[in-house]
């Protein structure tokens, strides 16, 4: 959904629904680009982009032991960090792009805080060198900062 009035009315765009199973987290850095993450079909974490307003938009490779994908901000229009879980033990995940999603590369989260049984729920980046991350750990409330 798309709303260009501050939310009185809000419009569908096409989506890729064939290639979607959930669609969990969207940033925009402009009102063209988007970036939208969640789970595919595949059982693999999906990305997918938008410059057009989410008229068309283009699937992104992801690490293939990416499993959801729950939340993404985008500082930028290239700078993108996402969270969401591992495929294969179920631990939390970042992600990041410095080119726009043409590739993703995974980024090391601190050990102990964030394994099987947390939840990163929440992602912030003012810029594309500082983002904040809240959750919890299997026991705790969790804030992180990703550098």
């Amino acid at each position: 959904m798309r709303t260009t009035d501050g939310g009185t009315k809000w419009v569908s765009e096409p989506f890729p629904s064939d290639l979607v199973e959930y669609a969990d987290g969207v940033a925009c850095s402009s009102t063209s680009v988007c970036e939208v993450v969640g789970l595919g079909f595949s059982g693999v974490g999906l990305a997918l982009r938008t410059t057009d307003g989410g008229t068309t938009w283009v699937s992104q490779e992801v690490p293939a032991d990416t499993g959801t994908l729950e939340e993404i901000a985008c500082p930028s229009s290239t700078a993108c960090e996402a969270i969401g879980y591992n495929g294969l033990s179920d631990a939390q995940i970042a992600l990041g792009t410095a080119n726009g999603g043409t590739s993703w590369v995974s980024e090391a989260l601190p050990a102990g805080e964030t394994e099987e049984g947390g939840r990163l729920t929440g992602l912030a980046c003012p810029s594309a060198s500082f983002c904040m991350a809240v959750g919890d750990t299997a026991i705790d409330p969790i804030v992180l900062r990703l550098t």
